[in-house]
């Protein structure tokens, strides 16, 4: 089973239907949406409507590093159900995206895989190929907006970093561990076009 943590900072119109899909995925365990910093009360009023339609915890995480949420997100699933997608909330996802995930993760021994940002349309093209990567998506490797770890396995990320940069690091651990990063190409994901960089959640100042 996996754990699904996804922040937020309620300025996606995509996060019920995001939330919708995930619970239509049978290997979905848990749900929670992390408000950062929701700044007004009808955002913060659809993000609960959301999440109470969808079974999804909400977790107050307002002033609290982005990449802070990411780690405790993987502890909490390391001591749990072992595997954690961490998903931005103005993304769209085909169908059964997290079972797909999990089975490539577990078949071929892998610490993080993402689906095919690359691709356009949500219809996934069958039989799927993972590809091994070595970096983010500045160098063809994988997206921070959606990927699936195995908690047990994954680093923690330093904190410290700026957004966007966080996902560098944890890449760069996992291949000093000499673990496997990849894409599984046929799976897609549409991706809004950065809503939760563009709405400025709070970070700490870069080092």
């Amino acid at each position: 089973m996996v754990s699904v943590f996804i922040p937020t900072l309620g300025r996606s119109s995509l996060l019920g239907q995001l939330l919708q899909d995930l619970r239509n995925d049978p290997l979905v365990d848990d749900i929670t949406v992390a408000d950062n910093g929701v700044d007004d009360s009808d955002s913060l009023s659809l993000v609960e409507q959301a999440c109470w339609d969808n079974y999804a915890d909400l977790l107050d995480q307002r002033n609290v590093g982005f990449y802070a949420m990411w780690n405790q997100a993987i502890t909490r699933a390391a001591e749990t159900t072992g595997q954690v997608a961490i998903l931005n909330d103005d993304i769209q996802i085909p169908k059964m995206m997290i079972t797909h995930l999990a089975s490539a993760l577990g078949a071929y021994y892998l610490t993080l895989v993402c689906p095919d940002y690359q691709m356009s349309g949500l219809v996934p093209t069958q039989p799927f190929r993972v590809e091994r990567v070595r970096g983010t998506y500045r160098h063809g490797g994988i997206t921070g907006s959606a990927f699936l770890l195995d908690a047990k396995r994954a680093p923690t990320i330093d904190e410290r970093f700026l957004i966007w940069y966080g996902d560098d690091d944890l890449v760069w651990k996992i291949n000093q561990a000499g673990d496997r990063i990849a894409i599984l190409r046929g799976l897609p994901l549409n991706h809004a076009g950065s809503v939760t960089v563009n709405s400025t959640p709070w970070v700490p100042d870069a080092i």
